[in-house]
């Protein structure tokens, strides 16, 4: 079906909810609003919602807060590297598992990589 630019750019705004920027050639944006439709573009308040956090984030504003507590499912593999060296600690129904031994928490396993009193969680990336 052959559009007219009015029409192309009524679906830009729907899809994109801004106007099509004059300098857009017609074909160009079809073919971006064809890619949108076919990648399942996201819906404009989700979109808004992602440009917001990453307005936030540039400006270091951090709006992250977790509902529930932070939890490592079974069979997570945590990798961190200290002072030049990879570790790789995975998640155990009963505990974590490093270097072929099973630790009942991640501060005893960092702990153990520093050789001084660390919060597991901190060491590894999972909190602040």
């Amino acid at each position: 079906m052959k559009r007219n630019r009015t029409q192309v750019e009524k679906e830009w705004k729907r899809i994109f909810a801004t106007d099509l920027p004059k300098h857009i050639h017609k074909a160009y944006a079809e073919k971006y609003i064809k890619w949108q439709k076919e990648n399942n573009c996201l819906e404009k308040s989700l979109q808004k919602q992602i440009d917001k956090l990453v307005e936030n984030y540039e400006k270091g504003i951090s709006t992250f807060t977790p509902s529930t507590p932070f939890e490592v499912k079974t069979g997570t593999k945590l990798i961190r590297e200290f002072k030049g060296i990879k570790y790789e600690v995975i998640k155990l129904d009963n505990g974590y598992e490093f270097s072929g031994k099973v630790y009942k928490s991640l501060s005893s396993i960092a702990n153990e990589i520093t050789g001084t009193r660390w919060n597991g969680k901190k060491f590894f990336g999972l909190v602040k």
